[in-house]
């Protein structure tokens, strides 16, 4: 009886699934072998990326907590944080890590808002002076002083809040109930440069590229929600809650969102949308 064989290399075996099928002739024992598609994936095919699901919007990628009992003001100098707090009317600098504090200096006023990074230096806002300070990273030591809110002289002065920088102007919160805005001004002279109504108060403001984040505390009934608006127009895009329930302080390092929280003292870092 002869036996005819059929090779299956590896160039098949690559190519297939192979079937093999015994045929019996007269005096013949035949040895078919026959390539089927893959039902599974190839090795080649194995080896690629499946889908990348992405966070979403305002998801915790990491927690500390925050090195005072009432912090105020968040900001990202590219490559550390620095929160301000009411409590010691200090301000910090932390590793962004673990948060760890690595230096700290006394705030201006008594009772510290708004902090933000101008590439060079620390703007911050302090609500009883009602002045925006330029302060030296180093020491604290103020570089220059410029008064904000001359038009409310009259009336209800709301209060200072959430502050951050464009690259151009500073824009801080005032929070007045209904008449909650988000304002830009000229920081050399203090001169308005815009304003936008906000939802909620801008307990918070943070900006990267065309956009401009603001947290608000919702009276503590709820959880905070950071809104992202057009930066050029204040129009509103989209929005996700925050981790806590009151937001006092916000920074962006280009590819996160920082959220510092007054009720559970920690500061978050969060996806960005």
């Amino acid at each position: 009886m002869r036996l005819m064989k059929v090779r299956m290399d590896q160039t098949l075996s690559a190519i297939g699934k192979v079937r093999l099928t015994l045929v019996f002739t007269t005096g013949v024992i035949l040895l078919l072998a026959a390539t089927l598609p893959f039902a599974a994936a190839s090795s080649d095919e194995l080896l690629k990326p499946g889908p990348i699901e992405l966070p979403e919007p305002g998801e915790v990628i990491l927690q500390f907590p925050a090195p005072g009992q009432n912090p105020c003001g968040l900001a990202w100098d590219g490559s550390h944080l620095w929160v301000a707090d009411d409590d010691t009317d200090t301000i910090y600098k932390l590793d962004p890590s673990d948060g760890a504090v690595l230096s700290s200096f006394g705030a201006p006023g008594t009772q510290p808002r708004g902090l933000a990074w101008d590439g060079t230096h620390l703007l911050h806002q302090d609500n009883s002076t009602r002045d925006l300070y330029k302060l030296d990273r180093v020491d604290g030591a103020v570089q220059s002083t410029v008064g904000a809110l001359a038009k409310f002289a009259v009336g209800t002065v709301p209060e200072f809040s959430g502050m951050t920088w464009d690259g151009q102007h500073v824009w801080y919160g005032t929070v007045n109930g209904w008449s909650s805005m988000m304002n830009a001004m000229d920081p050399a002279d203090g001169s308005e440069a815009g304003a936008f109504f906000t939802k909620g108060y801008p307990r918070a403001l943070a900006t990267g590229g065309a956009f401009i984040w603001s947290a608000t505390n919702n009276e503590g009934h709820r959880l905070g929600i950071v809104y992202k608006y057009n930066r050029s127009n204040g129009l509103y895009v989209s929005q996700f809650d925050t981790p806590g329930f009151y937001p006092t302080g916000l920074a962006y390092d280009g590819q996160y969102l920082w959220c510092v929280d007054r009720v559970t003292k920690t500061i978050y870092k969060l996806a960005a949308n």
